[in-house]
């Protein structure tokens, strides 16, 4: 199938696909389950499934435990070759966080559990390094040796993740290609974009579905405030013009606002709609209707809730 997907700059100059298929969330592994060992023949599927339908970036961590998953995926799909696909046409992301207190040794068993020479992005996965046992350096010194494996060749270029404008102020040089965060209509975080914009780093937003995602029973849901239905109104006025679902308009909006967007699911006709939304255009009043109204219907943030943000 030949799909030429969307692209990002990132603040190196290079391009990533803006399409990214994560193996968080739904295929988490804890650390200490016996899980965590094994290996999710249902995930390295959906990878190769996913492959096969066009995507062409693959997100994973440290913290996911599903690095191995996305090795076997990626050399099984290679191995096959039906698409005339090759590595240098893939996009590989990966994060590290407990492993700060050997990045080095951390990168180098990642990807050896990738089974690749490189990674193509890789980010510190949150600054809260005080949840991290036995480390003692800063952000800036990991930074630092983050820069290196990026000068020795072991990954292309260097990001973080759910990083705030003071967090990212501790960094120095060189301007972290890109900060992956929880990004859609109810978490706009307009200080964090300004700060971002203002220096050209881009973002890639995960979790752009959790709107969508809080059960109509909830007294939370959308459904039960005059703003959140407001919010649900504005995204159904765009999928009944552009003929899709809900999810893929909210995916549409986030690539729109100029997003690197990562989602994930089990079943390949989601995945066939998360590439779709690459085909669809909203109007400059949709993308304004559905950022304002969303904005209205609440902060919603699904993942790292204990943590401070300047929202």
């Amino acid at each position: 199938m030949t799909f030429a997907p969307p692209t990002v700059t990132l603040t190196s100059g290079r391009v990533a696909p803006a399409l990214a298929y994560g193996t968080g969330t739904k295929w988490f592994k804890r650390s200490d389950s016996p899980a965590a060992s094994a290996l999710n023949a249902e995930l390295v599927a959906c990878i190769k499934a996913a492959l096969h339908a066009g995507v062409r970036h693959i997100d994973t961590a440290e913290m996911y435990n599903t690095e191995p998953e996305v090795g076997a995926a990626v050399a099984e799909y290679l191995a096959e070759n039906t698409d005339g696909v090759t590595r240098a046409d893939l996009f590989i992301t990966s994060k590290i966080q407990n492993g700060l207190v050997d990045v080095r040794g951390t990168i180098e068993r990642a990807l050896k559990a990738c089974q690749v020479e490189y990674f193509d992005l890789y980010l510190i996965h949150s600054p809260f390094l005080d949840s991290v046992p036995n480390l003692t350096k800063s952000l800036r010194e990991v930074w630092a040796e983050l820069e290196s494996a990026r000068a020795a060749g072991l990954v292309r270029d260097i990001g973080v993740s759910n990083f705030r404008p003071a967090d990212l102020d501790q960094l120095g040089s060189p301007l972290p290609a890109i900060n992956q965060i929880e990004y859609h209509p109810q978490l706009p975080q307009p200080n964090l974009r300004a700060y971002l914009g203002a220096r050209s780093i881009p973002i890639a937003a995960y979790g752009p579905l959790a709107p969508l995602l809080v059960s109509a029973a909830k007294d939370d849901a959308l459904e039960k405030t005059d703003e959140g239905r407001a919010f649900l109104a504005a995204i159904d006025a765009a999928a009944q013009r552009t003929g899709v679902p809900r999810s893929t308009v909210l995916l549409a909006w986030s690539r729109q606002v100029g997003a690197l967007v990562v989602s994930t699911s089990a079943k390949i006709e989601r995945v066939r709609e998360f590439l779709a939304s690459a085909h669809v255009e909203l109007t400059d009043d949709e993308v304004q209707a559905i950022a304002a109204t969303g904005d209205k219907a609440g902060k919603l943030r699904k993942f790292w809730p204990a943590k401070h943000f300047d929202e």
